[in-house]
């Protein structure tokens, strides 16, 4: 039973049914010919069940967005989100901070939007930039101030280093959260650790001023000028998650007594750092949930190159003839063009 009620363009995002493998019992979101598992034929009638994920609002919120919204196209996913808990969401299209943010929040870090190419935004033409992170402790971003507080809040933010911090330290990086009680106050963040070895991701976490920051298990390389997308989790009951470009990187239980949250912050910052060079950081597509969004979806081009040999069986010309011989037998003049000849020819599309 759908939890909900749902137009029928929205309903049919979703898949009909799931198809459990009568034998091991392993179920399949798509239709499959045989179990992965066990080898045993599924019957697409017989095997099928109605969705898992449609027995409560909650279980199907989370559903469109881990599984179903990486897979849509924009359109498809502004649809989604009319009826499941997109928070906010902001591309900085708008060419400003206000609105759709609170406003800017710094110390020591300039922030602007802006649209120069390099580095170009990740999606659409604008993008929000911090610059000068020079100093130990210097930090900055846009703010936003949600319409009211939430137990479980995911963000997600595209993330881009214009160079690599060099010095071991922590750099904050994207996602930053504050509570509603006991007090106004830093929660959680995202950030890269550098130490002597290399760098990981990682989370930080304060409860009632202390702070504990919690490294991927993992060293790994990571990159200047290139787009992460980074998703950070928190909730009432202390998790805390972080995912980059959609691998799970933390998964921390952490103290807490907040009783909700409702700020956030797209920020950059620098501690235990004493690295005199200025930073650039870049951010975009930003958007809180109250469940797993994901990375946007990717989209692929695809190019067709012709061989010469089936482009001229496609126009309908010998290959044994020379090209000037073949545009004198289809009484095509040789200043006409190659470019403007295959336009055209009327038979030379991609099928």
């Amino acid at each position: 039973m759908i939890p909900v009620k749902l137009p029928k363009e929205v309903l049919d995002l979703f898949p009909m049914w799931e198809y459990r493998c009568r034998n091991c019992g392993t179920i399949y979101g798509e239709p499959k010919q045989v179990c992965i598992k066990c080898g045993t034929a599924i019957d697409l009638i017989r095997d099928r069940i109605p969705p898992r994920f449609m027995k409560n609002h909650k279980a199907m919120s989370n559903y469109a967005h881990k599984i179903l919204a990486p897979k849509l196209s924009p359109e498809q996913r502004n649809l989604l989100f009319k009826y499941f808990t997109e928070l906010f969401s902001d591309g900085f299209e708008s060419g400003i901070f206000v609105p759709p943010w609170t406003g800017t929040a710094t110390s020591g870090v300039t922030v602007t939007v802006e649209s120069a190419s390099p580095p170009g935004a990740h999606h659409g033409t604008y993008y929000c930039k911090t610059t000068d992170i020079d100093t130990n402790g210097n930090w900055g971003g846009p703010d936003k101030h949600l319409a009211s507080a939430v137990t479980d809040i995911y963000m997600r933010v595209y993330a881009r280093m214009e160079d690599l911090f060099t010095e071991n330290g922590r750099y904050a990086f994207g996602p930053y959260f504050f509570g509603v009680s006991p007090t106004y106050s830093a929660i959680g963040y995202a950030l890269i650790f550098k130490d002597a070895t290399g760098y990981r991701w990682g989370i930080r976490s304060c409860l009632g001023g202390s702070w504990v920051s919690y490294p991927a298990a993992g060293y790994e390389t990571i990159y200047a000028d290139q787009w992460y997308c980074v998703e950070l989790r928190h909730n009432t009951d202390g998790v805390m998650q972080l995912w980059v470009d959609g691998t799970l990187k933390v998964d921390q239980s952490v103290s807490t007594s907040i009783g909700g949250f409702q700020n956030i912050r797209v920020e950059s910052a620098k501690y235990d750092s004493s690295e005199p060079t200025a930073r650039t950081n870049y951010f975009d597509c930003v958007v809180v949930a109250d469940t797993y969004i994901g990375p946007e979806e990717e989209v692929t081009t695809y190019t067709k190159t012709w061989t010469t040999d089936a482009l001229f069986k496609k126009l309908g010309i010998p290959k044994t003839l020379s090209v000037d011989a073949a545009f004198q037998k289809q009484d095509i003049p040789k200043t006409f063009g190659l470019m403007l000849r295959f336009r055209k020819a009327s038979s030379f599309k991609n099928k």
